[in-house]
């Protein structure tokens, strides 16, 4: 499978379910739309290729078996879920007549995105993404995007899992409002170390503010050029903050202008993986397209 770079990420599912005003309650999160309106995903993927997304994403960040037996569902209602996820992806493709779109599976921390307190001991993480990242391959995703990441112990455990699988697959972490450090406190050139041993196809940072992934940017940047490194890097910032009750609070986003500024420094900072998190939509995605479309102009590509 040929990738080709720049590479441009879809935007969030579950706060697009949000501002539709769907349920996306934890500890269910986007998933519950994957049982109540599976047709409203769909419509979103669809939303992001016609913005000229590269790639779609699954909406499997909350369908491991620990969250779905935690809603109060069989264990094996995950793995049906999961495989859906991949299924509704290739539906949306297909009806865009955009066969080049890569679908990348969503891999995410097995419990709550910003609390490295809660990851579980190492044979639990393993075998639980194993078997997530199993139903992403075996239903047809492209590669896996191992995502969201607040510990490098579970981001290393996963793709060690992924590695597995013979699909390329991506590693994003969630760093602290400085871009340099993980949530769980390890520098991120010392996350960059560990992780890229498992030759991840990109190192990328994702869901903090869009100044916090430029900083990343420009540190992995830095690594990437001393070490002569053959992942690619880049990142993909959110827009507003969570919430506890809804999910996510949108009065503190960020415009799309500025937005696409901060993602043309990035570019600039040597880039070649971008998107945008939780909090923007198919609008950021449109506005980012045309940021790398015409960078490849100018540089003539």
């Amino acid at each position: 499978m040929m990738i080709a770079f720049p590479l441009l990420l879809d935007g969030p599912t579950g706060t697009e379910l949000q501002r539709r005003e769907f349920e996306i309650h934890l500890p269910l999160w986007s998933a519950r739309a994957l049982i109540e309106a599976p047709e409203v995903v769909e419509a979103i993927h669809t939303e992001y290729i016609k913005a000229g997304a590269h790639l779609i994403t699954t909406n499997s960040f909350r369908t491991n078996k620990r969250t779905i037996e935690r809603a109060g569902y069989s264990a094996e209602k995950a793995e049906e879920l999961t495989r859906q996820s991949v299924v509704i992806a290739q539906k949306a493709r297909s009806r865009a007549e955009q066969p080049d779109v890569l679908i990348a599976g969503s891999d995410a921390p097995v419990e709550d995105c910003y609390s490295p307190d809660l990851v579980p001991t190492h044979d639990e993480l393993y075998r639980e993404h194993e078997e997530h990242i199993k139903w992403l391959a075996e239903s047809g995703a492209d590669l896996i995007l191992i995502e969201t990441m607040n510990t490098l112990r579970e981001a290393c455990i996963a793709s060690k899992a992924a590695v597995k699988f013979n699909l390329p697959f991506i590693v994003s972490v969630v760093t602290d409002p400085s871009g340099r450090q993980m949530l769980s406190g390890e520098l991120l050139e010392v996350a960059v170390a560990e992780v890229s041993q498992f030759n991840p196809l990109a190192i990328l940072t994702n869901c903090s503010a869009p100044r916090a992934v430029l900083h990343a940017t420009e540190i992995l940047a830095e690594l990437h050029r001393t070490t002569n490194a053959s992942w690619k890097f880049g990142g993909y910032p959110n827009s507003g903050e969570p919430d506890p009750i809804l999910g996510w609070n949108f009065v503190h986003t960020v415009p799309v202008d500025q937005f696409v500024e901060t993602a043309g420094e990035m570019i600039n900072a040597g880039a070649q993986v971008i998107g945008s998190c939780c909090g923007t939509t198919p609008g950021y995605t449109k506005a980012l397209r045309g940021l790398i479309d015409s960078v490849q102009v100018r540089s003539g590509e």
